[in-house]
């Protein structure tokens, strides 16, 4: 066979294989994504036994699926209650790896000043020894008086006047907001980075957005660490009358690093089917 025919094909296979690096070995990813309907696979009823969610924490259940409109979502009474789910528990990786945690809900507000209370919190769990003990971080929007607070990874609080969260005097409906929490590791196992947004989905407005170095907080992974997505309450004021959770997601990606070394030796085979092929 004439050799510029060959070295014109063995060039395209480079190319090809270069591609389908990219493609499937650049990472390695798992996601959770719902909206709690019918379809999902959930039904009306506690979500707690409900399609890989369990509780825990005290008293019954008040996480409750309403699907009857045929677009699900999650009722949430007054107490303290919370839930896992099992579909969500990764494996983590100390020195790559990028966890992010996201979830959309309204709320009807009681006018009124309460304790500092929890209206909704969304959890970054992790087994801290091996062991199957949890350490946990999160974030939440709570009540404190009559103020709705952001709590950030136990550290940071930002506070809210009612008309970014959609409230007024006549109208007690928040808009729909996402909070959303994002973990990423750094070169050690104490270096990584916690960052926290919560967003107005109804106006198109970010009112908060920041990152933390959570090492300070005294929150590191180890190598054999896990992690899951979680939720839950704290309403035993009565801060609001009803909250209803409208999505919860969760995605995990890890960089591979023998695609690193894949792409070298494609890259390097790649250079010498051109050089030839000049020759």
């Amino acid at each position: 066979m004439n050799q510029k025919i060959v070295m014109k094909n063995l060039s395209r296979s480079a190319v090809l294989v270069l591609a389908t690096c990219f493609i499937c070995n650049i990472s390695f990813a798992q996601s959770y994504s719902t909206s709690f309907t019918s379809g999902e696979g959930f039904s009306d009823g506690s979500l707690s036994g409900n399609a890989n969610w369990s509780e825990y924490g005290a008293g019954d259940s008040l996480f409750t699926v309403q699907d009857a409109t045929g677009e699900g979502n999650v009722q949430v009474g007054s107490g303290f209650a919370g839930v896992a789910n099992s579909s969500t528990v990764y494996d983590w990786t100390v020195t790559t790896g990028k966890f992010t945690q996201s979830t959309e809900f309204q709320f009807t507000d009681i006018a009124g000043s309460v304790s500092a209370t929890t209206l909704y919190r969304q959890y970054f769990s992790k087994d801290s020894d091996g062991t199957g003990a949890e350490d946990r971080t999160y974030l939440e929007i709570r009540k404190n008086g009559t103020t709705f607070q952001l709590a950030a990874f136990g550290t940071s609080v930002y506070s809210f006047s009612e008309s970014d969260l959609g409230l007024s005097g006549s109208d007690p409906d928040s808009d729909v907001i996402r909070i959303t929490s994002q973990f990423e590791a750094g070169a050690t196992s104490s270096d990584w980075i916690g960052t926290y947004t919560i967003y107005n989905v109804t106006t198109d407005a970010t009112l908060v957005s920041d990152s933390i170095t959570l090492s300070s907080l005294g929150f590191t992974l180890i190598g054999d660490s896990s992690v899951h997505g979680a939720m839950n309450v704290d309403n035993e004021t009565g801060a609001v009358s009803s909250l209803e959770v409208l999505s919860f997601s969760t995605s995990y990606v890890i960089p591979e690093p023998s695609a690193f070394a894949m792409l070298t030796g494609v890259f390097a085979l790649a250079c010498v089917a051109v050089r030839r092929r000049r020759g």
